[in-house]
């Protein structure tokens, strides 16, 4: 028998329809459906994640979902079931893991994000894919009875925005692992999906662009510091970026535009156009550190988590320097004192490499500002890793939190070619 689209439809929203009659079955057979009031407590508790374990959390977040579905279901006419939409997926890429073993898979977790593994290696557990499944059909009528909502009592342009939001929240899903089947089958994540969203968010962009830098600077994060773990080369990315900047659906004289040109930049031999100079005249390049393993940490006074970090670096510098492996500090110095605040924060930290200035990125001229303005950072930490052919083998993801010293090791056991 020929199965049509039509009929492969038709079967999904059965599967869809049946869904909703068991949601409410259940919520029959369990007693009272939870209230909202219900659903806000049990929210605001799963935050209070410093007070819960990785299982507890686990087991309140699947009962927060649970309530929030039983609840949309009962309460058709209730428009707080749209801000509960909202809180489901806003949180949701970072929620559940959708465990099948939660008390295994929780105690897996702790191990590995502990261990050398960086956050999206850190869990691989089985998934229960019944209720990942149930989800991933109950979303979409959730989503479009939201949108008609929001479409209702909005502008267009605030409707715009929103719509980008949601957009921004189903590519964080799409990237997160422990939930991406095709990952799970064969390493590699589908870009396609992103590739639409993209397009999407574009189309929907207005004049101040803040939700779609938003969603352009998450993908950054989570797929271009992070594209070796999801399955891909950089040569592979890059010729990604080249075909979505090439894609008719992309406005090329949007934001979107500038920084696909600014990622491959990033990518793409970075800093080498650049001189560096230290406040007693010094000047560098990063070519002069060719043969070494070069880590260049851009940083500024105001990031605290900058200044922790390079406790971490200091270990490896002092375990590594005399392998080959090199440090240098590009700070941010806008203010008349800082080069002083900067010596301090030297002096404390002790790592012994050494620090060139940027000044200030918003200020033209200067070389924060040229860098800034090339590959579009939109703060710092930015951390890069070189190999000895001054070739870039790593841009932020566990440089800048987790531990990357076994790919350092291997790195310095590499030749220069």
């Amino acid at each position: 028998m020929k199965i049509t689209k039509s009929k492969i439809s038709s079967l999904i929203m059965l599967s869809l329809l049946l869904w909703h009659f068991q949601l409410i079955a259940f919520s029959k057979k369990n007693g009272d459906t939870p209230t909202y009031e219900d659903i806000l407590a049990i929210s605001v508790r799963i935050n209070e994640s410093d007070k819960l374990t990785v299982e507890e959390k686990e087991i309140l977040s699947e009962k927060y979902f649970q309530m929030s579905q039983e609840f949309w279901v009962k309460n058709p006419k209730d428009k707080r079931r749209f801000t509960i939409f909202e809180m489901m997926s806003t949180e949701q890429p970072t929620l559940l893991h959708f465990w099948k073993n939660v008390s295994q898979a929780s105690v897996n977790f702790e191990i590995k994000s502990n261990s050398d593994k960086s956050y999206w290696q850190s869990y691989s557990a089985e998934i229960d894919t019944i209720l990942l499944n149930k989800w991933n059909q109950f979303y979409p009528i959730m989503k479009a009875e939201y949108l008609n909502h929001v479409d209702a009592e909005n502008t267009s342009v605030q409707a715009s925005k929103i719509r980008i939001n949601i957009l921004t929240s189903e590519m964080k899903r799409h990237l997160t692992l422990s939930q991406n089947i095709q990952f799970r089958k064969n390493g590699k994540i589908d870009l396609k999906p992103i590739s639409k969203i993209i397009s999407e968010a574009t189309l929907l962009s207005n004049e101040d662009h803040y939700e779609l830098k938003n969603l352009l600077r998450n993908i950054r994060f989570q797929l271009i510091s992070g594209y070796d773990e999801l399955g891909f080369s950089k040569i592979e990315i890059l010729e990604w970026l080249k075909e979505l900047n090439a894609n008719g659906n992309v406005n090329m004289n949007s934001i979107c535009s500038k920084w696909i040109t600014q990622t491959i930049s990033v990518l793409n031999d970075p800093l080498k156009e650049f001189q560096f100079k230290s406040e007693n005249g010094k000047s560098v390049t990063i070519d002069d550190y060719k043969g070494k393993i070069l880590l260049v940490d851009v940083w500024s006074l105001t990031c605290s988590s900058c200044i922790q970090r390079m406790k971490f670096l200091k270990e490896l510098y002092k375990k590594y320097k005399t392998e080959d492996f090199e440090i240098i500090s590009l700070c941010i110095n806008i203010k008349p004192e800082d080069p002083i605040k900067i010596k301090e924060v030297e002096k404390n930290i002790d790592g012994g490499w050494e620090t060139f200035l940027l000044g200030n990125p918003l200020e033209e001229g200067t070389i924060g500002h040229k860098m800034w303005n090339a590959y579009g950072f939109n703060g710092v930490p930015q951390i890069f890793l070189f190999n000895k052919n001054g070739e870039l083998i790593l841009f932020n993801n566990s440089l800048t939190e987790g531990n990357f010293e076994p790919l350092l090791k291997e790195k310095l056991n590499t030749k220069i070619n």
